[in-house]
This record gives C-alpha cells, sequence and structure tokens, in this order.
C-alpha cells in the first residue's frame, strides 16, 4: 500500500485516500505518501463524495483488502476466524414461485 500511494503522488495525485477494513494497520510510520488519508471502508460513500467536489485535480482512492486466495489461506491455518454463516431462518415468507416458460 505505500509504494502504490507514494505512485500515486509522483504521478500527480494531489490528494489521496486508502479505504480499508483495517484502518489502524496504517500509523504515522507506514509509509504512505505525504497527505494520505486512512478511512475505514464505511466511509467511503463519505470520501467518494468529498473528492468529487475537487472537480479539476487528480484524486486517488486506493481501497485496501486482502484476496480471496489469502483470506481461504489463513482460515485454513487457522490463522483467520471462519466468517460467520447465515442464519437458516434468517429468510422468511413462502419460497418463490417456480419459473415457467410462456408461450409463444
Amino acid at each position: 500500500m505505500p509504494v502504490i500511494t507514494r505512485q500515486m503522488e509522483a504521478e500527480g495525485a494531489r490528494r489521496i485516500a486508502v479505504v480499508t477494513d483495517e484502518p489502524e494497520k496504517y500509523g504515522a510510520r507506514s509509509g504512505l505518501a505525504r497527505g494520505t488519508t486512512v478511512h475505514h471502508r464505511r466511509g467511503l460513500d463519505v470520501v467518494q463524495r468529498a473528492f468529487r467536489k475537487i472537480a479539476p485535480e487528480l484524486t486517488a482512492i486506493v481501497y485496501g483488502q486482502t484476496c480471496a486466495a489469502e483470506k481461504r489461506r489463513r482460515r485454513k491455518s487457522g490463522k483467520s476466524p471462519d466468517p460467520p454463516q447465515p442464519s437458516p431462518k434468517g429468510c422468511t415468507g413462502p419460497p418463490p414461485p417456480p419459473l415457467t416458460s410462456s408461450p409463444r
């Protein structure tokens, strides 16, 4: 992530924001480009709206997320918990009607 933000800065980005599930991972000594702000992914909409107002300047939003394959490896090795499973009681109401084809 630090390399990406510094590359964006070198290419002329005036404002850079990192959006991630783990904002605590990027402290003051993380090596991000100067002026880069870090936000939780819940704040993505707010960041996008703010950047939209900076019309003529080049801005960059970097979304930091662990890839699915890495998450599976971590779960398999016990380094990461399994994601919560949806409750079978979560779906209520009757099942949808079966699909039928209309005559031509």
